[in-house]
């Protein structure tokens, strides 16, 4: 939670839904402020369970969509100029 200080509370509820659900955290889109700018992730976040279902933690994956973003409002921009 240090890397992201103000996202730490979010983080921490995120991760108890699903521990008590059980249920996945898809495609959760987030922008976090950098010494470089600003920076746009993709997150998932699926539960993992042993045989006997008792949770044991989660996977994963966290995928930098700064590029995207920023060619969607390149596109939303030019969109707005040809109306």
């Amino acid at each position: 939670m240090e890397l992201l200080p103000e996202k730490s509370e979010q983080i921490q509820k995120e991760d108890q839904e699903i521990i008590e659900t059980g249920e996945p955290k898809l495609n959760i889109h987030e922008c976090y402020s950098t010494p470089k700018g600003k920076r746009w992730v993709l997150k998932n976040k699926i539960p993992y369970r042993d045989i006997g279902r008792k949770y044991k933690g989660d996977n994963r994956l966290v995928l930098d969509i700064t590029e995207r973003k920023q060619l969607e409002e390149q596109l939303l921009q030019s969109e707005k100029l040809l109306q």
